[in-house]
C-alpha cells in the first residue's frame, strides 16, 4: 500500500506530463493549420493545370487549335473536357501575351496544333499567398511558381 507522500508525486507527474504535452501542442498546432489550410489551394491548383495541359494535349492529338476560357465574372475557367470554379475569397486575375482573345471581358487563350499559344500568367492570391501558374507560349509548358507575399494593408 502507498503511503501519502507517493500518491500526491504520481499526481504531479500526471500534471507535469499534462503540462508538457500542452506546450507541444501550442508549438504544433499552429504548424498543422497553416499547412491544412492551403490544401485546398493546391488541389485548385493542380485542377487548373490539369485542365490546361488536357486542353494543349487535345490540341496536338486533333491537330487543331483548342481553347482556354477565362470568365472573370463567373469566376470560372473553362477547357476541352473540364471546368474549375474559383471560389469567392480566391483573387484570380489572368494576364495574356499579344495574340489572345480579350473580346469583352473574358480571356480565351487558344493552343495551336503545335502546341504553342499565346502566353498566360494566371496569379492566384488566397490572403497573403501569391501563386503564379504560367502557360510558355512557346511549348505550351504549364508550371506553378510560388509568388511573392502579400504586402499586408
Amino acid at each position: 500500500m502507498r503511503d501519502d507522500k507517493e500518491a500526491g508525486f504520481v499526481l504531479l507527474e500526471i500534471v507535469a506530463a499534462m503540462a508538457i504535452a500542452g506546450m507541444l501542442f501550442a508549438l504544433v498546432m499552429p504548424w498543422i493549420v497553416q499547412r491544412t489550410s492551403t490544401l485546398p489551394l493546391e488541389a485548385l491548383l493542380a485542377r487548373t493545370e490539369a485542365t490546361l495541359r488536357d486542353t494543349r494535349s487535345a490540341a496536338l492529338l486533333a491537330n487543331r487549335p483548342a481553347a482556354v476560357q477565362f470568365e472573370p465574372q463567373v469566376r470560372r475557367l473553362s477547357g476541352r473536357s473540364d471546368s474549375v470554379i474559383f471560389p469567392a475569397d480566391l483573387a484570380v486575375t489572368m494576364t495574356t501575351g499579344g495574340g489572345c482573345d480579350q473580346s469583352g471581358r473574358n480571356v480565351t487563350l487558344i493552343f495551336q496544333p503545335d502546341g504553342s499559344n499565346c502566353g498566360a500568367i494566371i496569379k492566384f492570391q488566397h490572403g497573403r499567398r501569391v501563386v503564379r501558374l504560367r502557360v510558355n507560349g512557346l511549348t505550351g509548358a504549364v508550371d506553378i511558381r510560388n509568388g511573392e507575399v502579400a504586402a499586408s494593408r
